[in-house]
């Protein structure tokens, strides 16, 4: 097992991490059984927590069952603390939580199929461009869609069975659409001043 931890990511450019995912994929195929992602918030005010909290006590939650608000609070509408989204056990499971105060970080924990999923994902995105060319935009917005897309909040009040309900068949609520659309413009538009996307740590 090679274990890579996330000070020693931190310490990496995300050309430099990518490269390295390139490298042990190229030569050994490696199996990537768990594999972090980050994004943290310096205005404190970009991931909507109380409303997905709402969504949740409503059911218009997919892609987990449980959420662990016992450490959070929400202070002047800041949050303070850290909200649990999923299980430990899952294949991903998500911590939001005040880092020293300074910022707020989404944290995705992603384990066996989705965590191997992104890894080949960045490590294809490194075999298509030089690394003079890489494109690490590619690179932000796919680590984005694997921290933010395994989760969604539909309404699912007007399903004849709510707890049968599929995404298909339901409506995205209006601030989710929003909040995502608001993060995947500002990663293609490269205006992240106060978002930053960065991968902490990988197993594998």
């Amino acid at each position: 097992m090679i274990d890579f931890t996330g000070a020693y990511f931190a310490n990496l450019s995300l050309l430099e991490q990518q490269n390295l995912i390139y490298y042990l994929n190229s030569n050994w195929q490696l199996k990537c059984h768990r594999l972090d992602v980050a994004v943290d918030d310096y205005s404190r005010k970009l991931f909507p927590v109380g409303q997905m909290i709402a969504a949740f006590l409503k059911g218009d939650n997919f892609g987990f069952q449980v959420i662990d608000d016992s450490y959070l609070d929400i202070i002047d509408n800041l949050l303070v603390g850290t909200l649990g989204i999923g299980s430990r056990r899952s294949q991903l499971f998500i911590r939001i939580y005040t880092k020293h105060l300074k910022f707020v970080r989404w944290e995705a924990e992603l384990k066996q199929r989705e965590a191997q999923k992104l890894f080949d994902t960045l490590s294809d995105l490194t075999n298509t461009t030089s690394s003079s060319k890489l494109h690490l935009k590619d690179a932000q917005i796919a680590l984005a869609h694997a921290a933010f897309s395994y989760i969604d909040f539909r309404d699912k009040s007007d399903s004849i069975s709510p707890k049968n309900a599929t995404k298909a068949r339901t409506n995205q609520l209006f601030f989710w659409r929003s909040f995502k659309q608001m993060l995947f413009s500002s990663l293609e538009n490269q205006t992240t001043s106060n978002l930053e996307v960065k991968r902490l740590s990988e197993n594998a």
